[in-house]
């Protein structure tokens, strides 16, 4: 059995089964030449992990339902367990926990061997695929791991785009959705029951609600799992410095026509913070300050 089918088949058993018997978020196969042709691997990323003098890419990145524990896969044919065990250790600088996917099932030697480091198994086999060792969950280096989970950033900035121009939209599902946790408690919520709650109180939400939901995500407001979401740490901070959603309401409506800094600077202040943690607003920011106001520059430049 040839590598990239122990990534195929490993992929499709992580995305079916999941991770320490919990829901995988989402799932990253290596950008690597001999990979991207597949287009049952997509989406591809190649994550780094990068030391001094070298890097390394895991095979398959992921993270679990609760969008921060971080997950790196190393796969192997049956011929190079050992290299990828090898491998597979110096993922777990940046990954909270790393597995070996092999071809095959390895001895009990070389299971003892990758526990010791670890390290889980996932053993392909031609008509089966089997966790046959669980890794172990661990904190990794901080600046390994925030390299990592950067990149996380990076790549979801690049497959979603913001739909809607007036960001009131985005700012409106955390201030509604605090308003839920203040009334039903801080489960998970179920999209279709959250949806004619925030049209309740915030009228001006678009026909196409999830779009909004996924805007409120991208500046790291909410976080989308399945068919529910909930608030991150930073949309509950940001839902206490924003008005009620009645406001809110108000000033969609009035800033078709001003500057949402002039209607309510505190309301645009929290707007800034965001976009500026956003990587590709962050980038243009950086970019435009660097130029200077009086410069003028084409747009494709």
């Amino acid at each position: 059995m040839q590598e990239i089918e122990v990534i195929r088949q490993t992929r499709a058993f992580l995305q079916r089964q999941g991770l320490f018997g919990k829901p995988i978020l989402d799932l990253y196969t290596d950008a690597h030449p001999a990979l991207i042709a597949d287009r049952g691997l997509e989406p591809f990323q190649r994550f780094r992990v990068q030391f001094d003098a070298f890097a390394v890419h895991p095979d398959l990145v992921g993270r679990m339902a609760d969008g921060q524990t971080m997950f790196a896969v190393e796969a192997k044919g049956r011929d190079d367990w050992l290299k990828g065990i090898a491998q597979a250790d110096t993922y777990r600088q940046g990954f909270h926990a790393v597995v070996l996917a092999t071809a095959g099932i390895p001895s009990p030697d070389m299971v003892l061997f990758a526990r010791q480091r670890g390290l889980g198994i996932i053993a392909v086999q031609p008509t089966r695929v089997d966790l046959i060792e669980a890794p172990i969950l661990h904190l990794p280096r901080f600046e390994y791991a925030e390299a990592v989970r950067r990149q996380f950033s990076a790549g979801t900035t690049l497959r979603t785009q913001f739909s809607y121009n007036l960001p009131t939209h985005y700012l409106a599902c955390a201030i509604t959705l605090a308003e839920w946790e203040q009334q039903h408690g801080t489960a998970p919520v179920e999209i279709a029951l959250f949806e004619p709650f925030v049209r309740s109180l915030y009228p001006a939400m678009p026909r196409d609600f999830k779009p909004a939901l996924r805007g409120a995500e991208k500046l790291g407001l909410l976080l989308i799992q399945g068919q529910h979401l909930r608030l991150s740490a930073l949309g509950r901070t940001c839902a206490a410095l924003l008005p009620t959603a009645t406001e809110m309401n108000r000033l969609h409506q009035e800033a078709k026509q001003r500057p949402l800094a002039q209607l309510n600077p505190h309301v645009a202040a929290v707007l800034r913070i965001l976009l500026f943690n956003e990587p590709i607003a962050g980038f243009i920011n950086q970019a435009l300050a660097q130029i200077g106001p009086q410069q003028v520059i084409p747009m494709p430049a």
